[in-house]
């Protein structure tokens, strides 16, 4: 059994979906689940159509620290992105595009001054860019038109 909570209504529903047994709901939008099951599966699930889209298997040995989309899973220009905690030396990024057969891999080195820790959170998809926010309070940005020359950490910004 599940429960969703629709804020606009303020009533919770609850539903008998065998197709989220042993799933853990990792980001939620455009009506759409993105979860992974398992070690290396990731898919995308639509509660109210019942609708299943498997993703390629995904081949990490790091903790997932989130994972974002940038469009409904049906449309051609949907991205996925999923980010790793693997070193404190670089930031693990594996992205698919709609209808690749297998994730691409960028490890992006920290070379500059400014390091960058994942923190536990899912990237915001925002104009072409997916945004990771770092355990210190900076932030990533990564363009995935871009590749691994995509990877920006942004100015730390200090409050008033």
């Amino acid at each position: 059994m599940c429960s969703f909570f629709f804020p606009i209504y303020s009533n919770n529903y609850v539903f008998e979906i065998p197709e989220l047994v042993d799933a853990d709901i990792r980001h939620a939008k455009y009506g759409w689940l993105l979860m992974p099951r398992g070690r290396n599966s990731i898919f995308f699930f639509n509660p109210s159509t019942r609708t299943t889209i498997n993703l390629p298997d995904i081949d990490y040995a790091c903790e997932i620290l989130g994972v974002s989309f940038s469009a409904p899973p049906t449309c051609s220009d949907c991205v996925v992105l999923a980010q790793f905690d693997c070193s404190p030396k670089s930031v693990s990024i594996y992205v698919c595009r709609r209808g690749e057969s297998d994730w691409t891999n960028y490890r992006i080195e920290n070379k500059n001054k400014v390091k960058f820790v994942a923190s536990n959170s899912n990237p915001v998809f925002h104009e072409g860019r997916f945004y990771c926010l770092g355990k210190d309070g900076r932030v990533g940005a990564f363009d995935p038109s871009l590749g691994e020359n995509g990877w920006t950490v942004l100015p730390k910004v200090i409050g008033h």
